[in-house]
This record gives C-alpha cells, sequence and structure tokens, in this order.
C-alpha cells in the first residue's frame, strides 16, 4: 500500500469514527502529504478550515472556537506545536471519546467577558515534517491516527511518474513526462529531499517558460552532491545494474569527473567490482 492510500484511507477511517477525531501526517517536503489530504478531503465533499501558518495560543482556541463542528486542517505550523498551551488545547479537541463531550477550557482572563470554554466536534488534520516528541506531542499523538511517511529512492521516481500525469496540475502532459524522466536520473545521487514533487513543479514552470533553458536552470537548482570515492560509487553503481548511460551520468554529478574518465576508471576497476 502506498502512502498516499494510507492517508486516504486514514482520513476516511476519522470521517467514519465515532472515536478517533484526528490525523497526523509527518513526512519530508515534497512527499506529497498535503496534496493527497486535500485531494481525498475533495472526494469526500469536505472543505476544511485552514489554520495558518503561524498562530499563538489564544489565536488556535478562538479559531477551534468559531469552527467547533468543522474539519481543521493545521498545514506547516511547527511553532504551534512547541506551546504547551497550543498542545492542551490540542489534546482537549483530539480526546478520544464517544461517550463525553470534548470541551476545550481557556484558562487566563485574557478573554475577558467572553466564553472561555466549549465543545469541539469537529476532526483536525495535522500536516507537518515532523512531529515533535515532547510528553505533550507524544499524548496528542496517542489520541489520533497517524502516518510517517519514509520513501526509497524507487518511491520518489513512481510518485513523480505518477504525479506527472495529473492533467490539472500539469496542463501540457508531454512536459511535464520529460521534467519527470529528467528528474528520476537524478533521484539515485541526490534523495527526496532535492528532488520531490515541487522540484517537479518548480522544473514544470522552467519549462512552460523558458524550454530552451529549463534543464540548465532547475540543474542549477540542484543541491551539489559530495564527492565520493570513484571506485567505491562504481562498484555501488554495477551492483544496482543500472544502464550505462545512467550510470555514466550519476559518476559525473557525484564525482565531478569526465565522462573519459568514467569509462577508464570502470576498465580499471572491473576486478574490484
Amino acid at each position: 500500500m502506498t502512502h498516499q492510500e494510507t492517508i486516504r484511507d486514514l482520513l476516511v477511517a476519522i470521517r467514519l469514527s465515532e472515536y478517533f477525531h484526528a490525523v497526523i501526517i509527518e513526512g519530508p517536503p515534497g512527499s506529497g502529504k498535503s496534496t493527497t489530504a486535500l485531494d481525498a478531503m475533495k472526494a469526500a465533499n469536505i472543505n476544511p478550515e485552514h489554520l495558518g501558518s503561524y498562530s499563538t495560543p489564544l489565536h488556535f482556541f478562538e479559531f477551534l472556537r468559531a469552527h467547533t463542528d468543522s474539519w481543521i486542517l493545521i498545514d506547516d505550523s511547527s511553532g504551534l506545536f512547541l506551546s504547551p498551551v497550543s498542545m492542551a488545547i490540542l489534546k482537549a479537541a483530539t480526546w478520544p471519546t464517544n461517550e463525553n463531550d470534548r470541551v476545550v477550557r481557556w484558562g487566563s482572563t485574557a478573554l475577558r467577558d467572553q466564553c472561555n470554554e466549549f465543545v469541539f466536534r469537529g476532526k483536525i488534520v495535522i500536516i507537518c515534517n515532523r512531529f515533535p516528541d515532547s510528553d505533550d506531542a507524544k499524548a496528542v499523538k496517542g489520541r489520533a491516527l497517524s502516518q510517517a511517511i519514509h520513501m526509497t529512492t524507487d518511491e520518489v521516481k513512481t510518485v513523480l511518474k505518477a504525479a506527472s500525469t495529473d492533467r490539472e496540475r500539469y496542463a501540457n502532459q508531454a512536459i511535464a513526462n520529460e521534467v519527470a524522466d529528467f528528474l528520476t536520473d537524478r533521484v539515485e545521487s541526490l534523495g527526496i529531499d532535492a528532488v520531490n514533487l515541487r522540484t517537479l513543479k518548480k522544473g514544470y514552470e522552467l519549462a512552460v517558460l523558458l524550454p530552451q533553458k529549463w534543464r540548465q536552470l532547475l540543474e542549477a537548482t540542484l543541491p551539489k552532491s559530495s564527492p565520493q570515492d570513484p571506485k567505491v560509487l562504481l562498484r555501488t553503481l554495477h551492483q544496482k545494474n543500472l544502464p550505462i548511460k545512467q550510470q555514466q551520468e550519476i559518476f559525473e554529478r557525484q564525482t565531478g569527473l569526465k565522462r573519459r574518465t568514467f569509462f577508464e576508471k570502470s576498465t580499471g576497476s572491473i576486478s574490484i567490482i
């Protein structure tokens, strides 16, 4: 099962559940967390209320109070999770129960004459690169269904190719496929932190706007991998049974050496491999 399928299934689970009311989705940037969650909610006719990227505890309390029966999407708001007050609010709002009300209270005088407690009946979807390890965070995680995304390079390639076929996001399919091919050739050497769905979108925009120069421009935005011992790298590439042309391209990027050197060292290292 792919992580996209898992995310969709977890969202269905909390939509149907009277006990669990939150989903936490963790994973590296550009792995499709937000896109998958939003697509799944759209397919289920769910229109979530988006909490901003920055929120004080009081704003968080007021936001939940204003949307007591809604789905709340907390996306890329890591600062919120660092506050014990915000985490206490989150614990109350996600309490797993089908018997008692989930009462959220504000204990200070900051609200003055306003209501300082309410019953939250909505659902909460948290999307983040990494959920904290504090005791409060562990308590929240224990109240939620969660998915941590860990992708292999082969999975990254599959995700890139699948995403490039999305006609709503990529009107020109030929360009999208070309950019996806360009990036999948670089996943082995650069990894998901550098090559992901955001990189695909960046490359697509460059290719549409500057069709003659997009490869050079996109290549310039990608990080340069650290030089490796040529013989060790050749051995690794050989063991992966990659096509020679692909081995050569990876070798040149990771070592900074040229095509001629690749073939010279490949010949000289056969006995080592």
